[in-house]
Order: C-alpha cells, then structure tokens, then sequence
C-alpha cells in the first residue's frame, strides 16, 4: 500500500487525516505527518490563514487539524503546534516559528523568530510554550 494511501485512513480515534481544506483542491493530499498544526474552524481569520498555508506546504510536511488538540480547545485567533516526532507541544510564537521554518517561502521569517527581540515583540505580552515544559 502507497504512502498516500495510508495517508486517506482513519487513524484509531476515528480522525480522518486528509483535511478538507486539502481535499477540496486540485492536488492530492500527500500528507508526511511530521507536524500538526491545529486552529479553530469557527474563526474565519484561521481558516483563511489554514488555507494559505496548506497552499504554500509544497513539501507537505504540515497536517491541518481542527479536532481537539493534546490541550483541548483551540481558541479563537491560537494555534496548537504538535511534532509528531517528538510528541512536543508549541503555542504562540514558538507555534508559529515551528509552521515557518517548514514552509519554504516563510524560512526566513522563522529563522528571524530566534532572535529574542523580535520574537518579544511578535510574541507580546503571551509569547507561548517553546515546547520544553509541554510533551504529550
């Protein structure tokens, strides 16, 4: 059985793993699992910026999720980052830098989100967890 077809099964909590943001479009889902990146469907702005980076995922490594994320809900506006490898858990800034540094067009504006000054000040006042205290 192909990769991509193993990709289209039900996983054993019933979650179907191609996305429907993905599945309306023209390519075929081919999804690698390395990271998970959960937002709430209800928030327009999430899925705008949902649709948007599952069109410029051209290495498919990002899977998009809008079930229960390992903290629970996602609120409206947040995102919930997941490494499948790893089991660690990223939020706020740190969420975001981890969905930049694998989309090839956003890779330099992750590797600037190292730096403590820019990280603060895009992070403000709820920078997130760095994936250090969170595993699941």
């Amino acid at each position: 059985m192909s990769r991509a077809a193993t990709r289209a099964e039900p996983r054993e909590s019933g979650v179907t793993l191609a996305h429907p943001i993905l599945a309306s479009s023209s390519r075929t889902p081919i999804c690698h699992g390395e990271t998970s990146l959960y937002y709430n469907p209800s928030c327009p702005d999430c899925v705008r910026q949902a649709k948007r980076t599952a069109r410029l995922d051209w290495l498919r490594a990002i899977e998009l999720r809008t079930d229960r994320s390992p903290l629970g809900d996602v609120p409206v506006g947040k995102i919930v980052v997941v490494d499948e490898r790893s089991r660690r858990v990223f939020t706020g800034v740190y969420a975001t830098r981890m969905v930049c540094l694998m989309i090839p067009l956003h890779f330099l504006y992750g590797l600037f989100l190292f730096l403590p000054p820019i990280r603060d000040r895009v992070g403000g006042s709820q920078p997130g967890c760095n994936g250090d205290a969170r595993e699941i």
